[in-house]
């Protein structure tokens, strides 16, 4: 059996990024096991459930991201990021895991940001790490 979290690179990377992270690094975000399993979903349609692997909490609330196999292709991390909303929203968060890296960088939420210095700390080393060569896409 692989220690490998995910058969996706871009994945892999912020596990190992966030496996060294005291604090969160986007509120209501956290990574949860990588599987091409829909228990997490209450669907009833097992053919769209067939499509979509969940891999993330979305908010403190229940809801989550998952990647939706649109089509066949190889590079699961270009497959659009789902927002499966705790109230029953459902809508494309970001065309792929490259833009949502990037939007879990938006402070939308309800209230002030945490001032606690570990979050301030760990978002401005998830900045850093976002911008390193090698955790770059090529776009």
């Amino acid at each position: 059996m692989s220690d490998t979290y995910s058969p996706i690179p871009e994945l892999n990377l912020l596990k190992e990024f966030d496996d060294q992270c005291a604090d969160f690094y986007s509120p209501g975000f956290e990574l949860r096991e990588y599987n091409n399993d829909s228990s997490w979903l209450e669907s009833e349609n097992p053919e769209f459930d067939d499509r979509v692997i969940p891999f993330a909490k979305a908010t403190t609330s229940g809801s989550f991201y998952a990647l939706w196999r649109c089509d066949d292709r190889a590079d699961l991390a270009t497959l659009s990021v789902l927002f499966f909303g705790d109230e029953g929203d459902l809508y494309v968060a970001a065309h792929d895991l490259r833009d949502l890296f990037w939007d879990l960088l938006d402070e939308e939420f309800d209230g002030p940001p945490p001032t606690r210095q570990t979050y301030v700390d760990t978002r401005q080393a998830y900045l850093t790490w976002l911008k390193e060569p090698t955790n770059r896409s090529s776009n």
